[in-house]
């Protein structure tokens, strides 16, 4: 697991790396419920299966394990990679990361070094409504932190400031087509929509805001009609991250070309321009 060592920290935001973990300590393997992929010698899960991943995915997990000195550790996996039977057993939606080896549910003290240290390594935490706060997706990237909220704004201007994710499909109707939104809408992943945080619900659910990336100063429209939790509650945003958004897929490649990085810093303003 000493093999695969993280990337240096870096001040821009983590994109995608072609084959930038496709050295390291996995091995292939396959199971009845979690299908062929890639699993790190020697790790079990909580229920005695070999956690399996994409080949990229394992060898980023060796290295979290390795880092963080055992805090992250595969008996806190209560599901990696799972089959099509196993998916639809357990109530897995269609399309899930699951199914890629692109996902797992976390728990214990693997979730907080996570969601503190993940995304050095590609794994993002995604609080999407019913994950319990363990679901995290391999998204690749690194180098990155997920405490980006640290780094200075390089615009000025107003509205508000945070990090910005988008749907995955992870779980119940959140991020699935068709399912309902906090307005009632049906979800459209390729529509121009986000979700706020719940803290922000008053002030834009139900309304159109400019979403400005503030590393390039690119800007989109988009319509809130649905509210999350984003590591927060519905009070307060998260300490250390302030996830403020979750853009619809269609809204986050408008934004910033594809979902390959899978996070962003942006500035959000209400959109006065009126409408015929």
């Amino acid at each position: 697991m000493n093999a695969v060592m993280p990337p240096a920290a870096a001040a821009t935001m983590p994109t995608r790396i072609p084959g930038q973990w496709s050295n390291g300590p996995a091995v292939q393997a396959s199971n009845a419920e979690t299908g062929n992929g890639w699993t790190v010698p020697g790790l079990k899960d909580e229920k005695g299966r070999p956690p399996i991943f994409t080949q990229e995915g394992a060898n980023a997990f060796a290295a979290m394990v390795s880092a963080s000195g055992g805090q992250v550790k595969a008996t806190d996996i209560a599901s990696s990679q799972r089959t099509p039977g196993k998916n639809a057993a357990v109530g897995g939606v269609e399309g899930s990361q699951h199914l890629s080896g692109n996902a797992m549910d976390i728990h214990g003290t693997s979730i907080a070094w996570i969601r503190k240290n993940g995304a050095k390594y590609g794994w993002y935490v995604n609080d999407y409504p019913g994950s319990h706060g363990g679901h995290v997706e391999f998204r690749g990237g690194g180098g990155g932190s997920q405490q980006i909220a640290s780094l200075p704004a390089t615009r000025k201007g107003g509205g508000m400031t945070g990090v910005v994710t988008f749907y995955s499909g992870g779980g119940g109707q959140d991020g699935v087509a068709g399912g309902l939104t906090a307005t009632g809408e049906k979800f459209d992943p390729n529509a121009m929509t986000a979700a706020i945080q719940w803290s922000l619900r008053d002030k834009y659910l139900g309304k159109n805001v400019v979403v400005e990336d503030l590393d390039t100063g690119k800007k989109v429209k988009v319509k809130i009609n649905d509210v999350g939790p984003m590591g927060g509650d519905e009070k307060s945003l998260h300490p250390t991250e302030p996830r403020i958004m979750d853009l619809s897929q269609g809204a986050f490649r408008a934004l910033y070309g594809s979902t390959d990085r899978g996070k962003g810093r942006i500035r959000i303003t209400l959109d006065n321009t009126r409408r015929s």
